[in-house]
């Protein structure tokens, strides 16, 4: 898989070029019925990052904003619990056990802004930060897609990359990494739902 990564994507050209749900019909009926979320109570510039996985999934779960779907942590339990390939969150339908043989897509979850991984990507020059953190960060991303998408033959997956109360959407194929623009959860809860709709209503194509 390559290791290129594209960006930073605004938020709106990466749903309308990456995540299409319907065209006419998704902006006239589907979006508008898009229930409200809220994450208020994920807490921001902690040390504990695991303190933030619950409120996260409570958020997207209780507002129902990905039908068929539920978010559920993955860090320390369950399936994963001996896996070394251990995102923190993942999207899983009806009869998964959350692990990369049947996860749908997945979240790193990073308590301080400076914890980006692709912190100067919006920059104006729109480089990656090279620090040892970032680098090593990148690496275990580019780990969980390669495993998703070699376990699972799919041709692309979607991962979110949670730091604070900011976060990026990324898009991945065997090419490489495509990745949104950083925007705040917490005063833009409507984009990180809107991310859960419409992958809800993605066709398997």
């Amino acid at each position: 898989m390559g290791t290129v990564f594209a960006g930073p994507v605004p938020l709106r050209t990466f749903f309308e070029d990456l995540m299409p749900a319907g065209g006419t019909r998704w902006v006239k009926e589907i979006l508008p019925k898009m229930p409200r979320v809220g994450f208020s109570t994920v807490p921001c510039e902690t040390n504990r990052e695991k303190d933030m996985y619950s409120p996260i999934c409570k958020g997207v779960n209780k507002a129902k904003v990905c039908p068929g779907f539920k978010l559920i942590c993955v860090a320390n339990e369950g399936s994963m619990k001996d896996c070394q390939l251990r995102p923190d969150l993942a999207l899983v339908g009806p009869g998964s056990l959350g692990t990369l043989d049947d996860m749908h897509c997945w979240a790193q979850v990073k308590g301080h802004k400076r914890k980006d991984a692709f912190y100067n990507f919006d920059a104006e020059e729109s480089t990656l930060d090279t620090s040892e953190k970032s680098v090593d960060d990148r690496a275990d991303m580019l780990s969980y897609a390669t495993a998703l998408l070699s376990r699972q033959h799919r041709v692309f997956a979607f991962s979110l990359h949670f730091f604070d109360r900011f976060v990026r959407i990324l898009r991945w194929d065997r090419s490489g990494c495509i990745v949104s623009e950083a925007f705040n959860y917490h005063e833009d809860p409507d984009s990180l739902a809107e991310f859960f709709w419409r992958y809800s209503h993605l066709t398997p194509e």
